[in-house]
């Protein structure tokens, strides 16, 4: 049971709880499906849920927003693996394999809509992670935003011919870059 109040358009009271152990995509079933959602005491709108598939892939987010001052946070993992239910898509619209490997995508922020000021971090770690029919790539890239600003704090990423690292940032519209390499067998540029 929900209340929403169309006056002030804040929703007052009420819980939504969704759950599914048969919802799929296509043909391709989910292993578990849940979101909830609730509008706590303090009358702010709680979000959380789960959405996996048997071969791995899952996606778990969790956040939290003010009606009333507009700020929010949350966090969320999404994470692929080959044989997955997004590699069978990316597949089934190409000729080859959509992916081999496995990837994952960690993030937690903050901020509010009302200013636009928003702050958080990201995590990409991929394991001999191969699209359609390139060379498998390993590695990580890490970042974080706030205060208009963007940072690339590590960027790890290699196959086995070639690697790539960086360290850089945005800010005022212009990118620094503090380090840069990429280096092709002995060859380092």
């Amino acid at each position: 049971n929900v209340v929403f109040d169309p006056d002030t358009s804040r929703f007052l009271s009420g819980a939504i709880r969704c759950r599914s152990e048969t919802l799929a995509w296509g043909d391709s079933p989910f292993h578990r499906f849940s979101l909830n959602a609730a509008v706590s005491g303090d009358g702010s709108l709680e979000v959380g849920g789960v959405v996996s598939h048997d071969s791995g892939d899952s996606l778990e987010f969790r956040g939290s927003l003010s009606q009333e001052s507009l700020d929010y946070g949350g966090e969320g993992t999404l994470k692929l693996c080959e044989d997955g239910w997004l590699e069978g898509i990316l597949a089934s619209r190409s000729e080859g394999p959509g992916f081999e490997g496995e990837a994952a995508l960690q993030w937690e922020g903050n901020g509010n809509l009302k200013t636009e000021s928003h702050q958080g971090a990201a995590t990409l770690v991929v394991k001999s992670l191969q699209i359609e029919t390139g060379s498998p790539i390993r590695g990580v890239v890490r970042g974080e935003y706030g205060g208009g600003k963007a940072r690339l704090t590590e960027l790890e990423l290699s196959n086995d011919r070639a690697s790539l690292s960086a360290i850089a940032s945005w800010a005022d519209r212009r990118i620094q870059i503090d380090s840069l390499a990429l280096s092709r067998g002995d060859v380092q540029r």
